[in-house]
């Protein structure tokens, strides 16, 4: 009786084993094909990265005074744009910055300025994010801070599209 035992579990390892092996050839073959098929197709069509035409710049101005300020605005269109501001002084070398304060508005369109949060990321370069929810001059301000009683404000007008 063990023989017989033997045997059957023999021959059902191999069954199974051949079946998986059948499947497995079969699995193969219907990749290969969905794969082949699929390469062969043409691509979808893809939109366009800006629908007006034409590839869009960051905003990028420096405003100088008693400091020198970067600003940097990506995209510069409706929606969430990211800020980046690097202070110098008046002779470009880069400028300790104790806080930043920024604000944006939109006076032709009667939208009032909100706070621009921004994270001080080095010494002289803080980064943030704003809604710029029209198109039109917005009317940027910046407060940097050098110390407990020194401080600069810039403002700069930039173009945001739609």
């Amino acid at each position: 009786m063990m023989r017989t035992r033997r045997a059957t579990s023999a021959a059902a390892t191999v069954a199974i084993f051949a079946t998986a092996g059948v499947c497995g050839v079969i699995a193969v073959r219907l990749i290969r094909a969905a794969s082949e098929t699929l390469t062969q197709q043409t691509p979808a069509p893809t939109a366009p990265a800006n629908t007006d035409g034409g590839a869009r710049a960051p905003f990028t101005t420096t405003a100088t005074g008693s400091i020198s300020l970067q600003v940097d605005v990506e995209p510069a269109r409706t929606g969430s744009n990211s800020i980046h501001l690097y202070a110098y002084t008046p002779d470009k070398k880069p400028l300790t910055v104790v806080e930043w304060t920024g604000t944006a508005g939109l006076p032709e369109k009667g939208i009032e300025p909100v706070v621009i949060p921004l994270l001080p990321l080095t010494d002289n370069h803080a980064a943030g994010v704003v809604s710029l929810s029209a198109p039109g001059g917005w009317q940027l301000r910046f407060t940097v801070k050098t110390s407990a009683i020194d401080q600069a404000t810039v403002s700069v007008t930039v173009p945001v599209g739609k």
